[in-house]
């Protein structure tokens, strides 16, 4: 009896399976990447920070698909938490643990030892805290100008009664009746130069995360309390004035918080935040990569399959 005759499969290669993958599904995303060599190269990218082909193609699909499905959605509230989960992936450096895996991890490493509840969840929040990444992509110059900031900060606000009775709607974050004097309709037509959030960097930079810390706030809102929320609209090339109500939000930034008793007005649209979110999102990618490259200890494999 003859032996039968072997046959040997051969594995792909990781470029090999991302070709073939790109040709085939890149028409779900080419809203996303600007040519199927685009995505090839970033399909090519994601195995630079994993050890297999199989982790590196579940995340790059995983985020790519992800933020496919936020450009179809149209509720304010889940675009909103999308947008910010978005943003907390692409600014993060290791993948997500919850608290009593992290503790364990520590346990075992023997940092923890003789340190306070309070200061081990602020070690954890600085790695996996979703508020701080959304605070940091707000903060930095590279995604938002000043002159962007500084519109986030007009585009929520609250009323106040003047001394002479009549009402004012001013920013939530950043107002100061001592150096503002009479604001209406959330400084929306003062110019810049005679903006103090302008001219004081401090004040922008407070108020910016507070502003951050708010939109996470409402998020919360929505997860934890099954509160929902609405955004103001735009429509005919202008946004409008959205009166909501906002509750128990505590500030923690800004110096002199205000009194405002949970009414707000949103001038401010999910569809603002998308753009600026689309506008930057390959160097919320590019930047995720290279930082994730940069923390691995161990050398990759070149090769794997899936």
């Amino acid at each position: 009896m003859k032996d039968k005759e072997k046959t040997t499969v051969r594995k792909k290669s990781p470029k090999e399976f991302c070709e073939d993958f790109v040709k085939e599904d890149f028409r779900f995303f080419k809203d996303t990447y600007s040519s199927e060599n685009e995505m090839l190269e970033y399909c090519l990218k994601f195995h630079q920070i994993h050890r297999t082909l199989k982790r590196a193609f579940d995340e790059f699909y995983s985020i790519s698909e992800f933020y496919q499905a936020m450009k179809l959605v149209k509720n304010d509230f889940t675009k909103l938490i999308m947008i910010t989960s978005i943003i907390e992936k692409l600014r993060s450096t290791r993948d997500y643990m919850d608290f009593s895996e992290w503790v364990s991890e520590k346990e075992k490493e023997g940092t923890l030892s003789g340190k306070r509840v309070h200061k081990i969840w602020q070690e954890y929040n600085k790695d996996f805290g979703c508020s701080g990444k959304v605070r940091g992509f707000f903060k930095n110059p590279d995604y938002l100008r000043k002159t962007e900031q500084i519109t986030l900060l007009k585009s929520i606000c609250y009323p106040i009664r003047n001394d002479d009775g009549s009402i004012s709607l001013v920013p939530l974050f950043c107002y100061d009746k001592e150096k503002c004097g009479i604001r209406d309709n959330c400084c929306q037509h003062d110019r810049d130069t005679n903006c103090t959030a302008f001219n004081e960097e401090k004040v922008l930079n407070d108020g910016i995360r507070e502003f951050a810390d708010f939109l996470y706030h409402l998020r919360n809102k929505f997860v934890h309390d099954a509160h929902m929320f609405r955004l103001s609209k735009e429509e005919f090339e202008t946004t409008s004035f959205l009166l909501d109500y906002v509750s128990e939000y505590k500030f923690r930034h800004i110096e002199k918080p205000p009194s405002y008793r949970e009414q707000v007005v949103f001038k401010l649209s999910v569809e603002k935040l998308e753009r600026m979110l689309n506008r930057n999102f390959k160097k919320l990618l590019n930047n995720y990569i290279e930082m994730r490259k940069s923390s691995q200890q161990k050398p990759l494999v070149e090769k794997g399959s899936c």
